[in-house]
């Protein structure tokens, strides 16, 4: 990859340092309703900028909440790469991402296994849109998922072969 390209990527991750006020929804059981919460993100440049940390604080569920995340690409794989641990678990998942054409949009499919059935899970997530994390504007989604047809064809098939491999239904 090019200098220039990788230099270009690490100032994109750059722009998301400073500190941050979240507005956090989340649902823990799909038959209840969504919970809401406020937390705080601190994201730092790291390693002459190739990386950047994230540390949140908050409550989730009236419990004192800490995660932290790092992020970066991975030249020779032309990935995003991020982890995230927090203190509601042991877990940590791992997430790999691939930018839409304007490369304002990242799409992040991680993988953790469920502390409910020990099973692995597959998340799926998009940040650094023009749009609230809680409102999906599902034609620009529709529009963002045909520019990466080949990826979304070849991250399909990794993950049917992850179900077939681990016995996960699909959904």
């Amino acid at each position: 990859m090019k200098t220039s390209t990788a230099l270009a990527i690490a100032a994109m991750l750059g722009k998301m340092a400073g500190e941050w006020t979240c507005k956090v929804k989340y649902q823990s059981d799909p038959s209840q309703p969504w919970q809401e919460s406020q937390s705080t993100a601190t994201i730092t440049s790291l390693m002459d900028g190739r990386y950047i940390q994230e540390n949140d604080s908050g409550q989730m569920g009236g419990m004192p909440f800490s995660g932290m995340g790092l992020y970066g690409f991975d030249n020779v794989s032309g990935k995003y790469v991020s982890n995230w641990i927090d203190n509601m678990g042991t877990g940590m998942m791992a997430s790999v991402g691939t930018a839409d054409a304007s490369g304002k949009v990242i799409t992040w499919i991680g993988t953790m296994n469920d502390p409910v059935t020990g099973k692995p899970t597959f998340v799926f997530s998009c940040f650094n849109q023009d749009q609230k994390l809680d409102e999906v504007d599902w034609k620009n989604l529709q529009s963002r998922l045909r520019q990466n047809t080949v990826a979304e064809k070849l991250t399909n098939q990794w993950l049917d072969h992850l179900f077939t491999l681990e016995k996960v239904a699909r959904l």
